[in-house]
C-alpha cells in the first residue's frame, strides 16, 4: 500500500492524500523541537491566568452567596485586572528574554 494513495487508511480518513514524503520540510525534527519548546513557554505564561480564574470563582462565589453583589462585581474586576497585569508582565519578560529562554530549553550548540 503506497503512502498517500486512496488505499492508504490515513489518507482515506482525512479525505485527502497525504503529502509526498520526498517533499517533507527539511530539519523537521528541529522544527518539532522548537514548536515543543514554544508550547512549554506559552503554557508557563498561561498558568497564572488559570490560577486567577479559579481564585476569582471562589471569591466571587462566596461574595454572591453572602448577597454582596456589588463587592462580588468589584472583586471580579480587580482579580481580572491583576490577572491581565501578571500575564502581560510575563509576556513582556518572555519577549525580552526569548533567546536566553529558548537556549536554556535546548542543548543544541548550533545557536
Amino acid at each position: 500500500m503506497a503512502h498517500g494513495t486512496a488505499s492508504d487508511p490515513v489518507a482515506t480518513q482525512l479525505g485527502r492524500p497525504l503529502p509526498d514524503p520526498e517533499h517533507a520540510p527539511e530539519h523537521n525534527v528541529e522544527i518539532l523541537a522548537a514548536f515543543t519548546a514554544g508550547m512549554r513557554i506559552e503554557s508557563a505564561i498561561f498558568l497564572p491566568a488559570f490560577a486567577f480564574n479559579m481564585a476569582n470563582a471562589v471569591i466571587v462565589g462566596n461574595l454572591l452567596g453572602e448577597r454582596k453583589d456589588q463587592e462580588a462585581y468589584r472583586s471580579g474586576l480587580v482579580t481580572a485586572g491583576i490577572g491581565v497585569a501578571v500575564v502581560s508582565a510575563l509576556t513582556i519578560l518572555v519577549i525580552l528574554n526569548a533567546r536566553w529562554i529558548a537556549h536554556s530549553l535546548s542543548d543544541n550548540e548550533s545557536w
